[in-house]
């Protein structure tokens, strides 16, 4: 609520007692007052006809919707008669102002009967108290904004950001489809002067590309202090990310892994049936849902000669994807759990054809383990990622999924003739398959494989191509920003891009901290430079995506999802030694730490010091060591022979430190050249391993007090060769012990350089792949 009196509201409600040349030296004085005095007067004349004409709902199938300032002006003078009280003006118009086109009787019975279905705790848990409440009245729940009424009018004058400059003509056609479809409420702009609880949202313009096509959404930007710090408008501030009252929790993020999750068990309790894809999209997913008739104002913008009060949610507001979020996760709840959807049958559903008659190689097996024990019951869950419905099902069952679907949209959003079909017709699929794109990402049922499409992977190389990377190179932050949103994407399922995408965030997040008025113009004015680690990062990129490496641009199900490990490794280290072993490989290794040099000159550690500064970091070349181990072995054709399946191999890394196991996915965490060094030969090793066979690596924590094996093989000095370590642990005397390979020890002293390195080549990394293990005794096992 504003802190200062809003003298223009004061002016309209003592307006009755004004004398006549009281207002017209007002009028004069204040230009706002005359266009005030000549809407009320026609407000005042308005019958019970003309009220009734201008509450009826706006047609919603206009092919090419416009504003229209009639019935602009015609509703600001209902919103006059209503003292300016956004909230009192909602309510009086009703309809599809309100949400009284949805059924509550049944939306209700659908709530009853889904809270009394059993929890499963894989699925996103479903609020049935804040759904139903925010279906009947609109949300937030509940809310307090505070807004400088001062503030409010300087926002006005900064009007909005400077990206949207030359799209005006888009905006006004979105702005205007927003209008026709009930979602928002435009007024003429002086209307600010006389409304509590305004913010003003500056707009802005999202621009991307989708399947050749340029598309744009209209955005709002609640976050940035367009005033500065002391700016009381940037609404987002007032919105507390950790208070799930305020901000919603949401479930997208997971959205990808169960989907994925569902295909893998649905493969392995149904070993040879035909497993199918199919999504729908809702069309203005977050308008969909109504603010609460009290609160909209807090949510509103300007736009050319306009105010606009948002009726539906924006996209820009923090809170807006959680709210969204309990409405769409419930759909999907109730698409699978509905008794009245049972056999579902729906006119959409019906006319989807298969894409072929079933298939005609054999199916690509999953195995069940402690994890993935296979799934019984369908039609089963569906997957909601923000507007889009994700569904898997066996054939015989996918007409009836994606009729359930299409049925829980129309409960929860409603149906023509009042407004329009929320089911997207321009996205809508008229095929079943059992491969499809689901969020950017390809995914083939049969062979149980998620693929990073081609195109997107010829977009990003053709981006990379345009530019000589290196350091102090001068871009454009949308640029990079743009390469870190299709490397993030990409890191899903490519063993690298999770590493990539540290460095290109960080050198982003050094750029915003130095200049603080960077995200005004993110899109189209700021520039970055770009620093030492983002060039190596992107090179390293580049030079991969020029060769199609087997097993990395598509990856096995198998790999993404949570799954028992195939081999577990053990390593550890202290300053004066290191070692690693594991039992299902059959190796075991150790090396005295006077073989590396963490400093710029060749001086190795003092092997006497008591001082433990570099611990982490032999702790880091201990794991990689192990891991190195572990691939060459994987390799061994007895090996591969009784544990490679077709989802590949599972490795975890066990290992005591946990810096050490942090870098292994978060190396940015340290700024010191030689982990980056360290972190980027271990991601460019896995990535090259997976030319040989499909592996996925995790790192896992283990307490020291169970290392103890490991923890022997690297303590030289108490164990100064391995039949001493036998000795006190004959469990390790089986396994083979190898020699560390010189080559290898070399690329790792290498990484230790006070400098930023380039990452191995892959010819570099094909020699090193290939090396021959070099044992000092043969074991008993092979």
């Amino acid at each position: 609520m504003p802190t200062e009196v809003v003298s223009e509201l004061l002016f309209h409600y003592a307006w009755p007692w004004l004398s006549n040349e009281c207002v017209i030296h007002l009028c004069q004085a204040c230009p706002v007052m005359s266009s005030y005095a000549g809407l009320r007067s026609e407000a005042l004349s308005l019958s019970p006809d003309a009220l009734l004409s201008i509450r009826a709902p706006l047609p919603y199938d206009l092919p090419d919707p416009t504003i229209c300032l009639e019935r602009s002006r015609n509703i600001a003078k209902i919103l006059l008669l209503c003292d300016f009280n956004f909230g009192l003006f909602q309510r009086f118009m009703g309809g599809t102002y309100t949400g009284d086109y949805l059924d509550f009787d049944a939306i209700d019975a659908a709530i009853l009967e889904l809270s009394t279905v059993p929890s499963s705790p894989d699925l996103p848990s479903q609020d049935f108290v804040r759904v139903k409440h925010i279906l009947h009245h609109g949300f937030p729940m509940a809310k307090h904004f505070r807004s400088s009424r001062s503030d409010c009018i300087q926002r006005n004058l900064y009007n909005n950001h400077s990206t949207i400059v030359g799209y005006e003509s888009i905006l006004r056609q979105k702005l205007a489809g927003d209008i026709q479809n009930s979602f928002a409420c435009a007024f003429p702009r002086w209307f600010l002067y006389f409304m509590n609880g305004l913010t003003l949202n500056a707009m802005g313009i999202a621009i991307r590309t989708v399947s050749g096509k340029v598309k744009h959404r209209l955005i709002n930007d609640p976050s940035t202090p367009v005033l500065g710090p002391s700016d009381t408008g940037n609404l987002n501030a007032q919105l507390d990310k950790k208070n799930r009252d305020d901000v919603p929790k949401v479930f997208y993020g997971s959205a990808n892994r169960r989907l994925w999750t569902r295909i893998y068990n649905l493969r392995i309790q149904n070993p040879c049936t035909d497993i199918i894809l199919y999504k729908d999209d809702i069309v203005a997913a977050f308008r969909r849902g109504k603010y609460h008739p009290d609160i909209a104002v807090a949510y509103g913008y300007v736009f050319e000669s306009f105010l606009v009060i948002p009726l539906g949610g924006l996209f820009g507001p923090r809170d807006t994807p959680g709210w969204f979020c309990m409405t769409s996760e419930l759909r999907a709840f109730a698409s699978s759990n509905l008794s009245s959807f049972t056999n579902a049958s729906h006119a959409l559903a019906s006319q989807i054809q298969f894409t072929d008659s079933g298939p005609t190689e054999p199916l690509t097996p999953a195995l069940a383990d402690s994890f993935n024990q296979g799934i019984v019951s369908s039609p089963g869950p569906q997957t909601v990622f923000v507007d889009d419905t994700l569904i898997a099902e066996l054939r015989c069952f996918i007409r009836q999924s994606a009729a359930s679907s299409f049925l829980s949209a129309a409960l929860f959003y409603g149906t023509p003739p009042q407004v329009a079909h929320p089911i997207s017709c321009e996205k809508y699929m008229a095929f079943f398959g059992h491969y499809t794109n689901s969020l950017g990402l390809d995914v083939d049922c049969r062979r149980l494989l998620v693929i990073f499409p081609l195109d997107k992977r010829q977009d990003l190389r053709f981006i990379l191509l345009s530019f000589t990377w290196k350091k102090g190179l001068l871009i454009r932050v949308r640029i990079l920003a743009g390469i870190l949103g299709k490397i993030r994407h990409a890191g899903q399922i490519l063993p690298l891009g999770e590493f990539l995408s540290f460095f290109l965030q960080e050198n982003l997040n050094d750029h915003i901290k130095s200049k603080a008025t960077a995200k005004l113009a993110w899109f189209k004015h700021s520039r970055i430079h770009i620093n030492a680690a983002t060039a190596h990062a992107l090179l390293l990129l580049q030079e991969l995506l020029s060769r199609d490496v087997p097993n990395v641009w598509e990856r096995p199900i198998g790999l993404l999802i949570p799954r028992d490990p195939s081999f577990k490794t053990y390593s550890d280290a202290c300053l004066k030694g290191l070692g690693g072993y594991c039992h299902v490989l059959n190796f075991q290794w150790r090396q005295q730490a006077l073989h590396y040099s963490i400093s710029n000159s060749s001086t190795c550690v003092d092997p006497s010091s008591d001082e433990d500064p570099h611990i982490n970091i032999f702790e880091f070349i201990a794991l990689i060591i192990t891991i190195f181990f572990a691939i060459i072995r994987m390799n061994n054709p007895s090996i591969r022979s009784r544990f490679l399946t077709p989802s590949g191999y599972i490795l975890h890394a066990m290992a005591d430190n946990t810096s050490a196991l942090s870098w292994m996915r978060h190396a940015s965490r340290s700024r010191a050249p030689p982990t980056r060094n360290l972190a980027q030969f271990l991601v460019t090793l896995l990535f090259h391993a997976n030319s040989l066979f499909p592996i996925s690596s995790h790192g896992f924590h283990v307490p020291g007090s169970l290392n103890d094996f490991a923890d022997a093989l690297s303590r030289f000095q108490k164990y100064p060769s391995y039949e001493d370590v036998w000795s006190r642990y004959a469990a390790l005397r089986p396994l083979q012990a190898y020699q560390v390979p010189h080559k290898l020890t070399a690329m790792l002293n290498s990484c230790l350089s006070q400098n930023l390195m380039p990452a191995p080549s892959a010819q570099e990394m094909n020699l090193l792949l290939q090396t021959k293990l070099h044992s000092f005794r043969y074991s008993v096992r092979p």
